[in-house]
């Protein structure tokens, strides 16, 4: 209510800026939206002389919180950081199931560790400096996704295969290749290479890394390192062969990969073949490497007995 009492022989005329709010009465009541202006012009009816006075009625904006932060979360991920304006009192934030604030509760920023999978919540209430708060509280969305499995990257020749169907970025020396999103990749160039699977914008640790050093007589081993039978009882042969001769090792891991077989600086010119007997280890994938300071090539081996 503005103005006042009524004061008998007056007339009452009211204004607002901004608005086309008008009354004539002595005494308005008015609920404005936002900061106004009033203006009354009072009428003295036997002399016909006026009065103008004014008064400011101020109004505090609804506080609306806006929360920033990361929406998309990865299983096992801790430490989550949630915003929201600095400036204001009585910060109240409140998470959904499977959300834990450890710290920040009280302020603008909390830090959240999300301890199951699936869609949360982050909300938030505060009060400005009129003591007013929101008309209600603010949501942020929350995805918690699984972490897909590192891939494992087999190599034949030069092709390299990834066991993730998709998902899958290939990458040279740390560096993205483009276009290269396939299950399989063909190496054209020396280099590291792996692959790292993204799934619903989760991704995955580095695949195994696979080193492609090209030179003639590498170039030769690539393409003429063959393990036979395979799958084999435990006896099998590994044969390498190059038109010129080249020094390499050789050895057999597990899949864990501790080495069960090896022999050192073997001069392979022409074919090579070592007769491999591991009869006394458990069946399972087992991993043939050829390698020297220049260049590394794997082939696998099942011993099924």
């Amino acid at each position: 209510m503005i103005g006042g009492e009524a004061v008998a022989g007056s007339t009452y005329a009211w204004s607002a800026v901004p608005g086309d709010f008008v009354s004539a009465e002595a005494n308005p009541t008015v609920s404005p939206e936002s900061t106004t202006t009033y203006t009354v012009v009072e009428t003295f009816t036997e002399s016909g002389c006026t009065a103008t006075n004014s008064v400011i009625v101020k109004v505090d904006a609804i506080p609306v919180p806006v929360i920033t932060g990361d929406a998309l979360i990865a299983m096992g991920t801790s430490g989550s950081v949630y915003k929201t304006e600095e400036g204001f009192t009585d910060y109240t934030w409140v998470v959904s199931e499977g959300g834990l604030i450890v710290s920040g509760e009280g302020t603008n920023t909390i830090i959240v560790n999300w301890l199951d999978l699936g869609q949360h919540a982050v909300s938030v209430e505060y009060k400005n400096a009129g003591g007013c708060g929101p008309m209600q509280a603010t949501v942020y969305n929350v995805t918690v996704a699984p972490v897909p499995d590192a891939a494992v990257v087999t190599q034949h020749d030069n092709v390299l295969t990834s066991s993730a169907n998709e998902g899958n970025q290939w990458y040279r020396d740390g560096v993205a290749i483009e276009g290269a999103t396939g299950p399989e990749y063909t190496m054209d160039e020396p280099g590291s290479y792996y692959v790292v699977v993204t799934l619903n914008g989760i991704s995955s640790a580095p695949s195994n890394t696979i080193l492609l050093t090209v030179s003639i007589d590498d170039f030769e081993i690539s393409h003429s390192f063959d393990v036979y039978p395979n799958p084999s009882h435990g006896q099998f042969n590994i044969r390498v062969s190059s038109p010129k001769p080249v020094e390499v090792n050789i050895e057999v891991v597990n899949s864990i990969g501790v080495q069960v077989w090896k022999k050192v600086k073997v001069t392979v010119n022409g074919t090579y073949t070592a007769p491999v007997s591991l009869n006394a280890l458990p069946n399972g994938v087992y991993t043939v490497n050829i390698y020297n300071s220049n260049t590394s090539m794997s082939r696998k081996i099942v011993i099924l007995k």
